[in-house]
């Protein structure tokens, strides 16, 4: 057997064990059987199928047209979806010699508290592993939410996430450390990072580093739970990350009738000296769910809205989209990865699951664009 045959049979070793063990993986994560509309691929497989762009309606609430709302991985030629719930998706993009890596975290399913999704450049296929195996003494199991991750100067990562505080039964915020994006993050926390009781405790962590460095770390009260307003809210991270420094600054409440109420999910970016914030409002669990955005000089605000209605909203194939967060691909190109429900099934009672999108923005004059 020549060198080049051996190595052709061990490539394709690999890519039969990475197939093994994506259909495996994947199958045992899931906190749903996948939709019958992914039948032909294995759980947690990738689909292939595009979404046709949207039809903005009239009227001063009308709707940029949304274009093509990409699956958020893809192999070489042709758009794939993952077939398995994997709502309130983070982004982290990875540099290396063979090129970016992209690893999405989410919230807990089944059998992981926050699933990582990772596309190697090479191979092309998903993995999917347990990025926080084990909870802080303090936290219970359940209900682990919506992480985001920011890199350190040092290099190691911080992740942040909401878990449920055994004491109160809030939801607050946590942190964790790793050196690897898969992990395992270590959380030796002994309490809460952000946990304010008077104001139905805290969740949807996401953090913004300002033009000068600074870091912050976004949040919503979680008011709903308890009869509270909602607000969105800025407070400074401390030097290591892995803490909040001074008081909590409100940027953002729900004060439009499509908000129904509530606003959640906050996401930050900035472009030609303004801070672009995207947030979710409404009934996660309902096609009404959508996405807005409003514009603040700063981090800290103050925040207004621009717009009478969502900027993005539900379309026939991805219904109550939500969860925005950003990140920029190799290129340079800014992208958003929202959860959506798909195939037309909308709550997990009527057999639904969020499934992962991305689509591109860009800035005309001043306003966000979905393309």
């Amino acid at each position: 057997m020549t060198t080049r045959t051996r190595w052709a049979v061990a490539l394709g070793v690999v890519g039969l064990v990475a197939v093994v063990i994506l259909v495996v993986e994947t199958h045992q994560s899931g906190r749903l059987e996948p939709s019958p509309n992914c039948g032909e691929v294995a759980p947690g497989g990738t689909r292939l199928r595009s979404l046709p762009p949207r039809r903005a309606s009239s009227g001063p609430s009308s709707q940029p047209e949304a274009g093509a709302a990409a699956p958020a991985f893809q192999p070489a030629t042709a758009q794939a979806v993952y077939c398995a719930d994997f709502a309130d998706p983070f982004v982290l993009r990875t540099e290396s010699l063979v090129g970016s890596r992209l690893f999405t975290y989410a919230t807990n399913t089944g059998t992981r508290h926050l699933p990582v999704l990772s596309s190697p450049t090479l191979l092309r296929s998903e993995e999917v592993r347990d990025a926080l195996p084990t909870l802080p003494a303090w936290s219970r199991e359940g209900a682990v939410w919506a992480p985001s991750v920011l890199r350190r100067g040092d290099g190691r990562l911080v992740l942040y996430y909401t878990t449920t505080d055994r004491a109160s039964g809030r939801q607050c915020i946590s942190r964790a450390v790793a050196d690897d994006p898969f992990g395992p993050y270590v959380d030796d926390s002994t309490g809460a990072m952000i946990c304010p009781a008077d104001l139905g405790g805290a969740i949807d962590p996401s953090p913004i580093v300002d033009a000068d460095g600074t870091a912050y770390l976004l949040w919503k009260n979680d008011g709903n739970c308890c009869g509270i307003p909602t607000r969105l809210w800025a407070q400074r991270l401390s030097a290591d990350r892995t803490g909040v420094v001074g008081d909590a600054t409100p940027i953002l409440g729900a004060d439009q009738q499509w908000e129904a109420g509530l606003v959640e999910a906050p996401s930050m970016v900035e472009d030609g000296g303004t801070y672009y914030l995207f947030y979710s409002a409404n009934a996660w669990n309902s096609d009404r769910y959508a996405i807005g955005y409003a514009t603040c000089p700063a981090p800290t605000g103050p925040c207004t809205k621009p717009r009478g209605g969502p900027w993005l909203s539900s379309s026939q194939e991805a219904r109550g989209p939500g969860g925005p967060e950003l990140f920029r691909d190799g290129s340079g190109r800014l992208s958003m990865v929202i959860a959506a429900w798909a195939f037309g099934k909308v709550g997990y009672r009527d057999g639904g699951f969020r499934s992962l999108f991305t689509l591109g923005v860009a800035f005309d004059d001043g306003s966000p664009v979905p393309e």
